[in-house]
């Protein structure tokens, strides 16, 4: 894995972000962000086990598992959550190594209003509000809080981020103490997300602790695939399209896509290399795009990769 301190991944987030607008492909079968999606009915997020996304913090998460009612991850540190497909609401299980979390969600109703149910599918004045019931136990014994949040759609937003730029969504969220004190109280967060339907997952995630603490953003750098997933552990194709991939970063120029077939299990790999631009310390980085198609499957891939000193196309800590 390609080591990168955290100030050069900064800056390399930067030099991405400045170089991409001339970094998509015009006239390709796929671009970094489709108005046309905007325009279909946007249900909640679905995803993939394998699948892992790169943030801009340094941070990981990949699925593991996928149920009728949750989503089961493990990140960089090891740790264990479920969740919702709802990126809004918390993760309702978390197990670390000192302290296990779990959360329970009730949807509030007033005497003259009726209670909300979800955001989804998105519209722009989709409104939430919901109560988040928190229990942490740990060697200090069991600790209860509770909090209200209420969300709303804002609307859609052409967003650049490190892995492309892409199509999105605006939501916000804001956190009050309890429900009670709402709406005389000030809010003690506010929670934005930036979601790519393409993607199926937010692009951006902005935490704002209202003057509190320092505002913290967090942005996509990567969605991989998990190649022993799709090619059901064939080691054999899963190499090929790891050289597939490498090829295709390291010989061709922006819009000089590259496909790559498996006439046996039908699977098709389209790669779309973006501009190349040097980091200041000689390193070589540049976006990309990916399709895999099967059958009636297609799963979009984007992401950042920088060249090592063996050569090699990797995404920073993925």
């Amino acid at each position: 894995m390609i080591k990168i301190s955290k100030l050069t991944f900064v800056v390399i987030v930067l030099l991405c972000a400045f170089c991409a607008g001339g970094c998509s492909k015009s006239g390709s079968s796929v671009v970094t962000h489709q108005n046309s999606d905007q325009q279909k009915v946007v249900e909640p997020p679905t995803y993939q086990v394998g699948t892992k996304f790169v943030y801009s913090d340094g941070s990981w998460e990949r699925v593991v598992a996928v149920g009728p009612e949750s989503v089961e991850w493990v990140n960089n540190k090891g740790h264990q959550y479920k969740s919702v497909s709802d990126f809004t609401y918390k993760r309702f299980q978390q197990k670390k190594k000192t302290r296990n979390t779990s959360r329970t969600f009730v949807h509030t109703s007033y005497l003259f209003t009726a209670p909300t149910t979800s955001l989804w599918p998105l519209v722009e004045g989709n409104e939430t509000r919901f109560e988040e019931f928190t229990q942490k136990e740990s060697k200090d014994g069991l600790k209860e809080s509770d909090n209200f949040w209420r969300c709303s759609v804002k609307g859609t937003e052409q967003l650049l981020v490190t892995a492309g730029t892409f199509d999105t969504w605006k939501i916000t969220c804001a956190r009050y103490s309890n429900r009670w004190k709402y709406p005389s109280a000030k809010s003690r967060e506010y929670k934005t997300w930036y979601y790519s339907p393409l993607l199926e997952h937010w692009v951006r995630q902005v935490r704002d602790f209202t003057n509190r603490k320092p505002t913290k953003t967090k942005d996509l750098v990567a969605v991989m695939p998990d190649l022993e997933e799709i090619t059901e552990s064939n080691d054999k194709m899963a190499q090929q399209i790891r050289d597939h991939f490498q090829m295709t970063l390291e010989t061709r120029k922006t819009g000089d896509d590259t496909s790559w077939t498996s006439k046996k299990s039908g699977l098709t790999v389209q790669t779309y290399p973006k501009k190349v631009f040097k980091h200041s310390t000689g390193t070589f980085c540049r976006q990309y795009g990916q399709v895999f198609k099967k059958g009636a499957d297609v799963d979009h891939y984007f992401g950042m990769a920088c060249r090592d000193e063996e050569g090699l196309w990797k995404v920073p800590r993925g």
